[in-house]
């Protein structure tokens, strides 16, 4: 198990790693930081936002964090959450972003281990998201990297969304959780595990061919949901096969 100093440590060396800092947001001027590179990272169309501003700074004067990724004094990532009811002591971490010519640098791994020292340091252990399973390369971050359990699979879990990425498809996605005082300990593929593949660049298909990706995200549904709700687990995420691993529980 991960200390509070273990955690300290790790977050540093990967804002390192990453060539960033990541800071707090406490002021009206770093909220507005916040939701611009925010808006950015999911080409939102104006006038609308991810997240108001206002709203934001009232999560966080009520105890939520927030935090900016910076290079230098350019905002090159952002991330928030918001708490689950007492009884849970788990934050869910609602958004995390980096911008998209920075992505595959590490960055995020840094915002994700920010918030969980920050989370230890207020005695809690775990966060949740959700991501979209779609992408493969957020597959093997969550669950190669930071090695997240996966909880559930959540059909349209949004309904329909007006962002740049998301408009037009299903916002299908999984539940996942991150007990980040535990080591990542990811399964490779055995003889008894269930391969279900992912298309490696599920980004670049939608902004070329939407239709394609609607029909993927379908097929997606019916072939990783059913397994999930009749004693199969993610167990990890394949990248020479661009697969999730299952495993029967």
């Amino acid at each position: 198990m991960r200390t509070l100093e273990q955690l300290r440590a790790l977050a540093a060396d990967m804002a390192a790693q990453a060539g960033v800092e990541v800071r707090l947001v406490h002021s009206v001027e770093d909220a507005h930081v916040w939701v611009s590179l925010t808006d950015e990272i999911w080409r939102m169309p104006p006038p609308a936002n991810a997240l108001e501003s206002n709203l934001l700074l009232a999560l966080l004067h009520t105890g939520s964090y927030a935090s900016v990724a910076f290079d230098g004094e350019q905002p090159v990532g952002v991330c928030f959450g918001f708490w689950h009811e007492p009884a849970h002591r788990t934050m869910h971490s609602h958004i995390a972003g980096v911008r998209w010519e920075r992505i595959g640098e590490g960055i995020g791994t840094a915002l994700k281990y920010h918030q969980a020292v920050w989370l230890a340091e207020h005695d809690v252990d775990a966060m949740t998201w959700t991501f979209d399973p779609l992408v493969a390369r957020n597959a093997y971050f969550n669950l190669v990297k930071l090695g997240v359990r996966v909880i559930e699979y959540l059909p349209d879990f949004y309904g329909p969304m007006n962002d740049g990425l998301n408009a037009g498809l299903p916002s299908d996605r999984l539940m996942v959780e991150w007990r980040f005082r535990e080591e990542p300990a990811p399964r490779l593929p055995s003889d008894t595990s269930l391969l279900v593949p992912v298309p490696p660049d599920i980004e670049g298909l939608r902004l070329h061919d939407q239709d394609a990706a609607l029909l993927l995200a379908i097929e997606l549904r019916g072939e990783l949901a059913p397994p999930l709700l009749s004693g199969w687990q993610v167990v990890g995420f394949d990248r020479a096969s661009s697969s999730f691993v299952l495993e029967r529980k």
